[in-house]
């Protein structure tokens, strides 16, 4: 029922290289986030940047399966739809790349109330988080490839034209009370943060 997409684009150019392949905790960051979606799906599509295929699969091993883009600076909206039109299950949860303190709980949350729509979007902040979410195939594939047409690019555009279920906070905080899976680790700094709360036990292994 549930196929997973990790979001890698392309070179981040803060972090010194290809940023899911920073080490966070002795392993590259999108293998913590690899992990958490395994806890749901066996069935992980990396997209990564025109290119950079080569580059995670033999970092990450063969076994994973990666999605290049085929247009370069259009965003996750074009990693997106060809991630999808490559997943095998109904529902598709997706994930950045540099959130390696994503829990499972959170994603198995969303599936359910993800269920009979659209898809499932948390509300953080009171912001939508439309790349930690859940969303149908059928429906993601159609209108993320149409927002790609108009050259707008946004997924927020695209969700305006969904049947989408809002997860508020409360919930959120009911499976991920510090509302980690949202924190994006975007300098070196914050991976001295993610390092830190992995070793205290604050976040998952």
């Amino acid at each position: 029922m549930l196929s997973g997409v990790i979001l890698a684009g392309g070179k981040g150019s803060r972090m010194g290289g290809d940023k899911g392949l920073v080490e966070v905790g002795d392993m590259p960051m999108l293998l913590h986030v690899l992990r958490a979606l395994s806890g749901v799906t066996d069935d992980i599509i990396v997209a990564v940047g025109a290119g950079c295929g080569p580059t995670y699969r033999r970092s990450l091993g063969h076994g994973v399966r990666t999605v290049e883009d085929r247009t370069s600076g259009r965003g996750p909206l074009e990693g997106l739809s060809n991630a999808f039109g490559k997943a095998e299950q109904t529902y598709v949860a997706v994930v950045p790349c540099d959130v390696p303190l994503v829990r499972t709980e959170v994603l198995e949350l969303l599936a359910r109330r993800a269920a009979g729509r659209d898809g499932a979007v948390p509300v953080v902040g009171g912001f939508l988080e439309p790349l930690v979410a859940v969303y149908r195939r059928e429906a993601g594939l159609r209108r993320f490839a149409h927002e790609l047409e108009t050259g707008v690019g946004k997924v927020s555009n695209a969700l305006g034209h969904m049947d989408i279920c809002r997860v508020e906070e409360t919930e959120l905080r009911e499976v991920d009370d510090q509302l980690l899976s949202f924190w994006n680790v975007n300098s070196k700094e914050d991976l001295r943060k993610a390092e830190d709360m992995i070793r205290q036990g604050v976040a998952p292994l």
